[in-house]
Parts: C-alpha cells; structure tokens; sequence
C-alpha cells in the first residue's frame, strides 16, 4: 500500500509542478488556455431597441469651478482632460460601424481632439502639407479648413471652453508658433513662442512639440518640447507669462537597441513616403518615431498633465546627465517631476517641487487622480 502511495505521490509532484508553473507564469498561462479552452462560437444577437436614458447632471473631476474642470464627454486634449485621465464621460451604441476615411496622406500619432458640435482637429507630424493643423467636419470626414505653418508636429490641439463666453476655443502650439482659433478657422491670436524658429529644410525630432494644456490658476496655456524647453503664455492673448521658455534639466536619452533592421525600416520609410514631408537630417522617420515612443534622443517624449485641483505640472522627463554616475553626456534615469507656476511680479516662474525618480526612459504621459493625491 505505502508503494502505490509513494508512486501516487511522486505522480502528482510530476504533473502537478509544471502546471503549477504554467498556470502562474505570463507564458504558461497563454499555453494552459491554448489547452484547455474550446473553439469560440460566434453568437447572433439582435438589434436592440434604442434607448431614452440620458445622464443625469454634470460630474466635476476637481474642486475648481472652471467650466474645464468638469468631466469632458469627449477628448479635449491629448488624453481628453488636463489631468491626463484618459476618462471620457459618454454612452456609446452597442454597435458601431466604419462611416468614412479620410486624409490619408497624413501621419498622425497623437490623436484628434472634437468641438461642441463633432468637428475634428488634429496635427500631423511633418507632413507632406504646409499644414500645422486640419480641421474635417464629423459626417463625412470631409476638409473644413487648415492652419498653414510648418511645425515638426505640434501634438494635440487643445479643444478649451472660453470660460467667459462658453464658445469652443482651438489652441495649437508648435516649437516656434503659438495660435488661437475659433471653430470656424478664424485667428484670435498667432504669437512666436520665444524659441528659435524652425528650419524647414531640416526640422529635427527634438523640435517636436508634445502639445498644449491648459493652467486653470493663471488661466495660462502650457506647452512641453521633446528638448526639454517648456513655454507658458496667457490664453486670451498669447503673451509670453516667463521671462524665458523654462529648460528642463535632464540630458537626452542615449539609443539602446530600440531600432528596427535596416532592411525593414526602408521599407517601412519607403510605405509611408506619401504621408511624410520634411523630416530632418536623419531622413529616417520611421525610427525617429521608434525612438520617440521608447524615449530615447530626447528629454520629454509625451505629453504631460496638470491639476487642476492645485494647478501643479506633472512632466515625465530625463534626470541631469551626472545622475547616473556616468557624464558621457546622455541620461540613464527619468523622473517624475512636479513643478509649480509662481508669480514673480508681473509674470510667472517655473519652480521644481517635486522629483521622483524613475529608471529609463520618459516616454509616459503621468496621470493624475480626480483628487490630485495620486500621479
């Protein structure tokens, strides 16, 4: 009898550790479902009935009574709010169908933003278009009308309520140009940014502006460069708030490996040719944006949130070059840094509150809690 229990145990040890490793590594537990599961089944369902539920009420995200701090119910910015929350407030059917493409010749990585009434705006990224950003209107996807300038991208446009008109204000910032718009494409403002103007024969990655968002506490706008530099202006008339754009004090990000095969990044820059005008020296756009999205030859590659709760700017960026030990010029760490705006007689200035290190790269928008207490 101790025998058959000792072959029974020694079995079950056998059988069991394999699975016991499968079932808690990411792997193994791809493998178990391969395994186990069945075939699916593809169900019919019918149409449902259309629905009479609307929300009730408007639900606020911070204790500010500007009108922008309230819940959006559809992408305002880069992650639809300025705290970055990625959270849309909206009811959507249970079936959705594609209506239209449209404006296939561009490349745009960082998403559109929509007015009141569903019109889109988005900017490309060196397009083949003297275009900063295009607006299309919602049935059709048809071109409504464009913001001419060059730009090596200027992220998301910011959809902003005017908090004194309640009209739909479109702000977009690139490295050297700042402009306001109303939703029809009329200019209420169009100022330099205080950086050096853009070479349009040889724009470069790092001129790349990740986008504007909004300062509720000095009624501000705020836009963060992937070199570091950040700018600050007033949102009802474009004038500069610092004495200066502010420069992050990181050093770039070295390469890693984070690059495709030659071979397969020629043929890769080759399919996207018709989507892309001038881009800079290294005539490699297809690995630039590789490198952007690992965070690497810059010190800030994404966009950044503000609390609109204490107004504080939380920015990913690069840690100064001596940080990790080893000045060669390039930053092996990242940090989260918390800078506040402070009024400094008749402007502002940046200062840096906070500084949470973090090892790589920056290539993560922080996102902050309805109540500004998590980042």
């Amino acid at each position: 009898m101790k025998k058959y229990q000792w072959l029974l145990g020694a079995f079950l040890v056998v059988f069991l550790t394999p699975v016991i490793y499968l079932g808690v590594s990411g792997k193994g537990k791809i493998v178990l479902v391969r395994l186990l599961a069945t075939e699916s089944t593809l169900r019919d369902y019918s149409i449902p009935d259309k629905t009479n539920w609307r929300p009730k009420g408007v639900r606020k995200i911070s204790i500010n009574e500007n009108i922008n701090a309230r819940q959006v119910t559809f992408g305002r910015a880069l992650h639809t709010d300025t705290h970055g929350s990625d959270e849309i407030a909206t009811v959507i059917s249970p079936m959705v169908a594609l209506d239209w493409t449209a404006e296939t010749n561009f490349f745009v990585a960082e998403g559109p933003v929509f007015d009141a009434q569903g019109n889109i705006y988005f900017s490309p990224i060196f397009p083949p278009e003297n275009v900063i950003m295009v607006s299309i209107e919602p049935d059709k996807g048809e071109r409504r009308w464009v913001l001419e300038g060059f730009s090596a991208g200027a992220g998301t446009p910011l959809a902003l309520i005017d908090p004194d008109t309640g009209e739909d204000i479109i702000y977009v910032g690139t490295y050297d140009r700042a402009v306001a718009m109303k939703t029809d494409g009329t200019i209420l403002w169009d100022v330099a940014t205080g950086l050096p103007a853009i070479d349009p024969k040889s724009p470069q990655p790092d001129q790349h502006s990740y986008g504007i968002n909004y300062h509720m506490q000095s009624d501000s706008l705020i836009a963060a460069m992937a070199d570091g530099q950040v700018y600050v202006i007033d949102r009802m008339t474009g004038r500069a708030l610092l004495e200066k754009p502010f420069l992050m004090p990181g050093a770039k990000t070295k390469l890693t490996n984070f690059s495709l095969p030659k071979n397969i990044a020629e043929k890769a820059n080759k399919d996207i040719a018709h989507m892309v005008g001038a881009h800079g020296s290294s005539h490699d756009p297809v690995n630039d944006v590789l490198h952007g999205a690992a965070g690497e030859l810059q010190k800030i590659s994404n966009f950044f949130s503000i609390d609109s709760n204490t107004g504080r700017i939380w920015i990913a960026a690069t840690l100064p070059d001596e940080e990790d030990g080893n000045s060669d010029g390039w930053s092996d760490f990242a940090a989260l840094y918390g800078l506040d705006m402070v009024k400094d007689g008749a402007i502002y200035r940046l200062d840096i509150k906070v500084v949470a290190k973090v090892p790589g790269g920056t290539a993560s928008t922080p996102a902050v809690s309805a109540d500004g207490k998590r980042v």
